[in-house]
Formats: C-alpha cells, structure tokens, sequence
C-alpha cells in the first residue's frame, strides 16, 4: 500500500504553467487573500493539482503548507496592469483581440448573455478570435465561421492564466466605464478590487 507522503502532486512550475481552468483555486469562496486557513491550502491546491481534497487530507500539514506556498510564490514577481495582449497564439493558431469600439452589436449581445464568473473561459474565447477575421463572421450560408464552440476547449486548456487576468481587468474597466447604474458599477468594482488584491502585486 503506498504512503500517503508518496501521493504525487502536480504543480505548476512557474506562472506561465497557469492555465484559465486554475482561476477556480482562486474564486472558490474559502480562498481569501488576507487570511488561508489550513482547509482552504487543502481545497486551493486540490483546484490547481487536480487531486481530490480527500487525497490531500492524508498529507501532512508542513508538505501542504510548502506546496501553498509554491504557488503563491508563482506571483512573487507578477503585476497586474490591465493591458492585454492583442494578439495571442493558443495550441498553435493565432488570435486577435476584437476591439470593442469597433464591434458589431452580435459581440454585446453575446456578453450580455453570458455568466463569466461561472464561465470565464467564455469571456476569452469572445474577447480573442482568429486573427484576419470579424466577431460574428458569416459564410456564404449565413452561419458563424467561427463560433465560440470552435476555440472553446483550446482556450480552456492552453490560454494563459496571466493573459486571462490582464483581460478580465481590462474587460471590468471598459464595462464599467459604459454603464450608468450605481448598483451594477458598485458589484463590477467590487470584482475589480478582487482581482487586484490577488493579482496586482504578487505576493508581497
């Protein structure tokens, strides 16, 4: 029977390993900046290893501790600004950040309908489509050439974490810039400010 100190753990090695399935670790409710708990290092590291909480219970506190602190540490140099990449290659295809000034109303709809702190990976694949082409690009037929569908599972497993990071803030900028509600401007702040303290300096 193998020991539980032999139980292998995958870890990203640096930040660039982050992948947008790993914000997960960092929106889970029990995760908190300011104060980690012992069960919150257990469930964080089950969300960026992929091993069940179950498992990581069985490990002794000083190699859970050593582990949460390796991904923390992913950060140390890491600094939020709020400026995305234009142009992004993911699993070997190029993409375009779509300019939002410039969108057909089809972009707007699309967000409007969707939920992307249960989907972030949504929020990339409407944000970035293959360079060249136009969000909501028909073909002779009048279907979508490239539907969200298309790139939705190579986002999902190779768009970078940071690169989704500098989008989102990004993104929550712009939003709030254009709407007039108090009330929504407040819950995107609130967002905002999340991210920040996570991601804007690191660790330190």
């Amino acid at each position: 029977m193998r020991r539980n100190t032999e139980i292998e753990v995958r870890l990203p090695k640096t930040i660039n390993d982050l992948r947008i399935r790993h914000l997960r670790a960092f929106s889970d409710e029990s995760f908190k900046a300011d104060s980690i708990t012992l069960n919150a290092k257990v469930i964080f590291l089950a969300n960026i290893s992929l091993v069940s909480v179950s498992q990581l219970m069985t490990i002794h506190h000083e190699r859970i501790t050593e582990m949460f602190n390796h991904c923390m540490g992913l950060f140390a140099d890491y600094k939020l600004n709020g400026n995305p990449k234009d142009f992004l290659t993911i699993n070997g295809i190029e993409y375009q950040r779509v300019d939002i000034k410039k969108v057909g109303i089809g972009y707007h709809i699309d967000c409007s309908k969707s939920d992307f702190d249960k989907d972030p990976v949504r929020l990339a694949c409407i944000n970035y489509i293959p360079k060249g082409t136009i969000y909501g690009e028909l073909d002779e037929n009048e279907n979508l050439k490239y539907p969200i569908a298309s790139r939705y599972e190579d986002f999902k497993e190779h768009f970078k974490m940071t690169d989704f990071v500098e989008l989102h803030a990004f993104f929550l900028l712009k939003v709030w810039s254009l709407i007039d509600s108090y009330t929504e401007k407040e819950k995107i702040e609130k967002k905002l400010k999340r991210v920040l303290r996570i991601f804007g300096s690191g660790t330190k």
